[in-house]
C-alpha cells in the first residue's frame, strides 16, 4: 500500500471536501460516490515512492531478501509512464538466493505498450497492445489506487476507477458504516467471488477530498463459519 499512501495523500491535500463525518445517516453508497467523483478531479500527475521490498518464504526461512524500491509514475488521461527500480534474486540450489536489482519501464498509451526489463539475468524489450499485461503495473488508473487489493491492480485488462466503484456498488452482499472515529469514516463491503467472500473495509477521510487512507482485506470460504484470512 505504499504507492496508495503517497499518491492518495498528495492528492486529499489538493483537494475540498463539503462535508465531514459527523452524519452518521449517510450509506456505503453516498462515501463511495463521493470518493469517485472527488477521484475524477484528477487528470493528470507524477509521483515517486521510496521504501523497502521485503518477501520471505514460510517453508524456507533461510530464502529471505530485502530492498531498496524506487518507483516514478507520470500520467494523463491518455497515457502512463511507469519506472521501476526493486530486488531481483534468482535461487541457486535448494537455499542460495543471488540477489540484484531489476529495472522495468514501461509506457502504455491508448495505442500501443511498451516494457523494458533489465536483470541480471536478462535484458528484453517487448511491444504490445495497451491490454496485454507483460510485467506487473503494465496499466492502472492511479486513481483507483487505494481503492483497489492487489489482484485487481494486477488485473489483466487493468484496473479503471469507475468500473470498480461500480462493481462495489452493485456486486456486494453486505455493507455497512462505522463513523465512531471522528477523523475516519469505515466502509465495511463482502462480496462473493464464487465460492470464496472477500471482506473490504476502508478508512476515508471526508475532510481530505474523501480519500482512502487504509484499505484491509480478508479472505475466506463463502461460510458463517470459517475464519477470515
Amino acid at each position: 500500500m505504499g504507492i496508495a499512501a503517497i499518491v492518495l495523500c498528495v492528492a486529499a491535500s489538493c483537494l475540498a471536501a463539503d462535508d465531514g463525518p459527523e452524519e452518521t445517516a449517510r450509506t456505503v453508497d453516498y462515501y463511495l460516490e463521493r470518493m469517485l467523483a472527488e477521484r475524477q478531479k484528477i487528470h493528470s500527475g507524477e509521483f515517486v515512492v521510496l521504501g523497502t521490498e521485503t518477501e520471505k518464504f514460510v517453508r524456507s526461512p533461510s530464502l529471505d531478501y530485502s530492498g531498496k524500491l524506487h518507483i516514478y509514475c507520470t500520467f494523463d488521461e491518455a497515457r502512463i509512464r511507469f519506472d521501476n527500480h526493486e530486488p531481483f534474486f534468482d535461487v541457486e540450489g535448494s537455499d542460495r538466493l543471488r540477489l540484484g536489482r531489476a529495472e522495468r519501464k514501461s509506457i502504455s498509451t491508448a495505442a500501443y505498450s511498451l516494457n523494458w526489463i533489465e536483470t541480471p539475468r536478462e535484458s528484453r524489450i517487448i511491444i504490445s497492445d495497451p491490454t496485454t499485461i507483460n510485467g506487473q503495473f503494465l496499466y492502472f488508473d492511479v486513481r483507483a489506487l487505494g481503492l483497489i487489493d492487489s489482484r485487481d491492480l494486477n488485473a489483466a485488462g487493468g484496473c479503471r476507477l469507475a468500473p470498480f466503484i461500480d462493481r462495489l456498488l452493485h456486486r456486494t452482499r453486505d455493507k455497512s458504516v462505522d463513523t465512531s472515529d471522528p477523523a475516519c469514516v469505515q466502509l465495511v463491503l463482502v462480496r462473493e467471488l464464487g465460492a470464496w467472500a472477500d471482506e473490504f473495509r476502508y478508512w476515508i477521510r471526508p475532510d481530505q477530498g474523501f480519500a482512502p487512507v487504509k484499505l484491509e482485506v480478508r479472505t475466506r470460504l463463502d461460510d458463517p463459519d470459517e475464519p477470515w484470512e
